[in-house]
């Protein structure tokens, strides 16, 4: 396979992700959870990672990240198991070519780019894709509302982020919110 040409700096981002789920010793890294931390680290460092996420039915979503995740699975730069035992999902872990792949990218060497990910995956690493799913919802609104200087406060978000997910209770957005704005991803007065 002729690799010469391929946008490594996105082709990258997955299996060092992956990578350091391992290393960190964080629960199976899913296809969802994969999502929004990509979605969140591009967020957070400020770097353009080569995916243009949308609202989506389980938040921020770009397809072509599960294309490259595809394309990775076939070069042996990750490996995608079926969860069984009553799980539904996937677990994706490093295969025998991760490390060649990551080591392919400038951007994956950018110091911000890999403190915001080893911050990410320390404050978010454990949880489940339900919960990546409504973090990474609230960041998503929280940033379209500022880009749009639509929302000047936390209800006003909170409000939003329950219309579009009406599976979360208030409170439970309410506290994420909060989780979010404690640790600088979110800020308000």
């Amino acid at each position: 396979m002729n690799t010469n040409g391929l946008p490594w700096d996105r082709l990258s981002v997955i299996p060092e992700i992956v990578y350091r789920f391992t290393e960190k010793g964080c629960p199976a890294l899913g296809k969802t959870t994969l999502q929004k931390i990509i979605y969140l680290l591009q967020g957070v460092s400020g770097k353009y990672l080569g995916y243009d996420f949308s609202l989506y039915t389980y938040g921020p979503f770009d397809s072509q990240v599960l294309q490259d995740l595809d394309f990775i699975e076939n070069m042996k730069g990750v490996t995608i198991t079926q969860i069984s035992g009553g799980c539904s999902g996937v677990s994706i872990t490093p295969a025998e070519s991760t490390d060649d792949i990551r080591n392919r990218s400038n951007l994956m060497n950018d110091p911000i780019v890999q403190s915001r990910l080893q911050r990410l995956i320390l404050d978010f690493g454990n949880l489940s894709a339900k919960e990546m799913e409504l973090r990474s919802t609230l960041f998503y609104v929280y940033r379209d509302s500022k880009r749009r200087n639509e929302f000047s406060t936390k209800e006003s978000v909170v409000s939003l982020v329950q219309e579009i997910k009406p599976r979360f209770d208030i409170s439970t957005i309410k506290s994420a919110f909060e989780e979010l704005k404690d640790k600088k991803y979110i800020e308000f007065e």
